[in-house]
């Protein structure tokens, strides 16, 4: 059954790219990529539509299959009749389709010429009688050659295990030698000891028990690395975390002052120095309206009154106008930087900056583009953005029942 996953492997094959080619190129993990050309992405439940496809499109971007050609064969696997489209521009990678011959009484020159059927019959049987007499000769060199590797390979068990110095057997993996004792009643097969003796080696096992050694090796070497890297970054940890510093406290970092007192043992009335001292607390734990915002800030964008089909959010820490699928009653956090954008059922969200409702964000549509833009600027105007408090909302609306950070991918 034709298979665009199937398909796609082929081309990745026939040009010569791996695996790891193409994951360095999409950034689609080497996973996902797998589930692409054994098809099992198409099965999968967890992943919507629009993802397949995008997944799809970008692996063919990769081989640089045109990006029509790719729709339009997810449109014929959507709805059943997929039929080798992305292998049209790779005729040596189609199915090969056997050809009907006629039957020999259907050809017109049977009936109008009877006696050209005669000569090229006459051939035929030549011909047949020449392979087989070429047949009989292969069997016969064939045997001859089982013969002489049969006389020669007498103890070939043996020359498997490495022998000891005494029996002059060669030892495993190395060019054998042929050493083998000629019994008194046999002939000595010295005449045939130089085309025997290569045939006789199992080059295959020789080879096998080489790359068996060679990822023997390598598997040691990838190892080792691994191991150093575990070490120096659980050594930067430790360090970083101050693992291995004092974690003493002297009792001269503690200064205790007693209250002052008048000579006889009459204290000072420092009632007002009290009061001013919990008003400067209070003062240095209320926001400073100068004080800066974060390096990246984040909005939570909430499912409030309807499902959010999707919503799609733009960000300059990721510039990609990705969807997202909220259901109600769901939020989503969304990292930026200096912009963001939104676009989707407006109706249907609210939106929050530190639980700080966002009730005029509608003001900020721009219309030529179809969506809303909130900036860096906008927060920096008022310093009640910095607090985080519980979501504010609107009468009659329930708190978000689950808040997450926005998937990545």
């Amino acid at each position: 059954m034709p298979s665009i996953g199937k398909d796609l492997q082929k081309i990745r094959v026939h040009l010569g790219y791996t695996i790891q080619d193409i994951q360095q190129s999409t950034k689609i993990p080497a996973s996902t990529l797998k589930n692409i050309e054994n098809d099992y992405i198409f099965q999968r439940s967890d992943e919507g539509t629009t993802y397949i496809r995008s997944f799809v499109r970008s692996y063919g971007r990769a081989l640089r299959i045109d990006d029509n050609v790719l729709i339009k064969a997810l449109d014929q696997h959507a709805v059943g009749n997929y039929s080798n489209l992305l292998l049209q521009n790779f005729p040596d990678l189609l199915p090969s389709v056997p050809l009907n011959k006629p039957a020999l009484s259907e050809q017109p020159t049977q009936e109008a010429a009877p006696a050209a059927d005669t000569e090229a019959t006459v051939e035929k049987e030549n011909e047949a009688k020449e392979t087989e007499q070429q047949s009989v000769r292969d069997e016969d060199h064939e045997k001859e050659g089982i013969e002489s590797a049969e006389n020669v390979e007498v103890e070939e068990p043996e020359e498997e295990v490495t022998a000891t110095p005494n029996t002059g057997k060669p030892e495993n993996g190395e060019t054998p030698v042929l050493t083998t004792e000629t019994p008194a009643d046999e002939p000595s097969p010295a005449k045939n000891t130089g085309e025997p003796s290569v045939s006789s080696v199992n080059w295959a096992k020789v080879g096998n028990k080489a790359a068996k050694e060679k990822k023997k090796s390598s598997a040691w070497i990838f190892g080792i690395i691994l191991l150093v890297a575990v070490i120096g970054v659980a050594a930067y940890v430790l360090i970083d975390n101050g693992f291995f510093g004092s974690t003493e406290v002297t009792d001269s970092e503690v200064i205790v002052t007693d209250p002052p007192s008048l000579p006889g043992g009459v204290d000072l009335d420092l009632g007002d120095n009290n009061e001013t001292t919990r008003d400067e607390t209070a003062a240095e734990q209320a926001p400073s309206p100068t004080a800066s915002l974060d390096d990246v800030l984040f909005i939570t964008i909430f499912a409030a009154y309807d499902v959010l089909d999707p919503v799609r959010v733009w960000s300059d820490l990721k510039p990609r106008l990705d969807p997202y699928w909220l259901e109600q009653g769901s939020a989503l956090n969304f990292e930026f930087q200096d912009t963001i954008r939104i676009r989707g059922p407006y109706a249907n969200m609210l939106i929050f900056k530190n639980g700080h409702r966002i009730s005029d964000f509608q003001e900020y549509f721009i219309e030529d583009e179809n969506y809303v833009e909130l900036t860096r600027d906008y927060f920096t105007s008022d310093a009640k953005w910095l607090n985080t408090i519980p979501f504010d909302m609107p009468a009659g609306v329930s708190p978000p029942q689950s808040v997450e950070n926005r998937p990545t991918f």
